[in-house]
């Protein structure tokens, strides 16, 4: 039982990022298998977590389109959609995940492969960035070069490390 339609919609809210973070959290260490099995270099280690990061955020849009439409609504909307009580209880499910993204963000600061800067801020703005992007996808079916979700990510997220001093 909830006792408001907010109540719902803030725990199916909580519901989406808490699968979206377990998705996260697998992808990563997958991504950090992979990058023991070939040796890459810490710099190359920390800069592949947020082509990673935006690929998995990619994959769930994909894979559980109802899900991510359900974020969409509040983050696409500027308007707040739920009061201050309710939309605490978002922001606190959600904090997690972003303080997981600019961890990576400190790691690749701290072993100087980016310059320095505040972590939260560039994880925000980084999934601005790539939230943005997905929903692009279905205008592919009328020119698919432009429109190309997969090079438009990657591009982004090349676009914004190289604006934080990425090397080449």
């Amino acid at each position: 039982y909830f006792p408001s339609k907010d109540a719902l919609f803030v725990e199916l809210q909580c519901r989406v990022i808490d699968e979206f973070s377990q998705l996260l959290n697998d992808g990563l260490v997958e991504l950090d298998n992979f990058n023991t099995r070939r040796k890459a270099e810490k710099k190359t280690r920390a800069l592949s977590v947020p082509f990673a990061v935006s690929r998995l955020y990619q994959e769930f849009a994909r894979k559980q389109p109802a899900h991510f439409r359900l974020i969409s609504l509040t983050i696409g909307d500027p308007a707040p959609r739920l009061d201050d009580e309710f939309g605490s209880r978002v922001i606190a499910e959600l904090m997690p995940v972003l303080v997981r993204v600019a961890k990576g963000f400190n790691e690749a600061t701290g072993l100087k492969a980016l310059s320095t800067g505040n972590d939260l801020k560039r994880t925000a703005t980084f999934w601005s960035a790539i939230h943005a992007i997905v929903p692009l996808a279905k205008f592919g079916r009328f020119d698919a070069k432009l429109f190309d979700a997969d090079a438009l990510m990657e591009e982004v997220v090349f676009t914004l490390l190289k604006g934080w001093s990425a090397p080449e």
